[in-house]
């Protein structure tokens, strides 16, 4: 079994040895005597059993005890009564052993966990601006030559490949079904990413997108204020600021495909399904509801009118006001 000496055992079963030094039991904190709590050596919670001696001590235990709980614990003591050795291995890494018992512990844990894995991305060749502010799961793959903003939040299944820019104030989540983040790609600030999200090789994300299973081709830009959907972009393509892909009715989600080399105007909507094809254009201010061939330009706006004088009635109608 596992133990360690603590400076605190405060929380932790103690280790009870008899005269020679061997294993005899463990008394859980709230069990303890007050001598037996200024023992220092604690059960770390690791145990390796031989199973056919394991199984008929387990038939041994008994809820006798201050929570009137089943423990564990007390297999070390049946073992000993019946002449049978327990050998412990003495960890000196603190977060190897910490129990958790509350949620502050947990997320002390959580943090000098933390710490370690960006102090491995920075060894391995990543940047980091600001450990700080910046959460990066163990699940995140980054290769080399990556900079890291402050306040980036990298979370689940995830790979980020050379020479790429994340942050600052961005939020990606892979969960388990991942995002993929080519090389040279600029991602940031205030970016979120959900899952099955694909971003190929020198592409732009940011500032203010919002991605959702969708793949943006090799060299595309999507730079301001969009949300794309079940969306698949082409290469060298650009994204106007404003643009949706209004992907769900209500019932449904449907997916817009974009073609390479397309432009599409700032403020369009791109009403799914629809599909946009090589080289083509939209105009600003666009609700798109058909496909829109090849080196076309798609506009769909109401006429401007003008009212020469109207601003002006309508103030003397109002007494002269503002």
């Amino acid at each position: 079994m596992l133990t360690a000496k603590v400076p605190d055992p405060t929380g932790y079963g103690r280790i009870i040895r008899d005269n020679w030094g061997a294993i005899k039991d463990i008394v859980e904190e709230r069990d303890a005597k007050p001598e037996e709590k200024m023992i220092a050596e604690v059960n770390a919670g690791v145990y390796l059993f031989k199973m056919e001696d394991l199984w008929p001590a387990l038939d041994k235990i008994t809820p006798d005890n201050d929570q009137k709980e089943y423990y564990l614990t007390d297999v070390i003591e049946i073992l000993f009564q019946q002449e049978k050795t327990t050998v412990s291995v003495r960890s000196t890494d603190l977060d190897e052993y910490r129990g958790i018992n509350d949620r502050w512990q947990l997320a002390e844990i959580t943090g000098n966990l933390l710490i370690k894995r960006l102090k491995d991305l920075a060894m391995s060749g990543v940047t980091i601006i600001d450990p700080g502010s910046t959460y990066i799961e163990a699940s995140v793959d980054i290769a080399p030559d990556v900079i890291i903003y402050p306040q980036t939040y990298l979370a689940g299944k995830m790979s980020i490949g050379e020479g790429c820019e994340i942050g600052p104030f961005v939020f990606l989540n892979g969960k388990k079904d991942g995002i993929t983040i080519g090389d040279n790609v600029k991602v940031g600030p205030f970016v979120r990413m959900r899952p099955l999200v694909e971003v190929e090789d020198s592409a732009t994300i940011g500032c203010f997108i919002d991605l959702k299973k969708s793949k943006i081709g090799k060299g595309s830009k999507v730079p301001h204020l969009t949300y794309l959907g079940d969306c698949e972009v082409g290469e060298k393509t650009n994204i106007g600021a404003g643009t949706i892909t209004c992907n769900y009715d209500g019932t449904n989600k449907s997916k817009t495909k974009i073609g390479n080399n397309v432009f599409i105007g700032s403020d369009t909507m791109l009403v799914a399904p629809v599909e946009i094809g090589d080289g083509a254009y939209t105009g600003a201010g666009s609700v798109i509801t058909k496909n829109v061939p090849e080196d076309s330009l798609a506009i769909e706006r109401s006429p401007m009118v003008i009212k020469e004088g109207w601003a002006k009635k309508k103030k003397e109608q109002n007494g002269g006001g503002k």
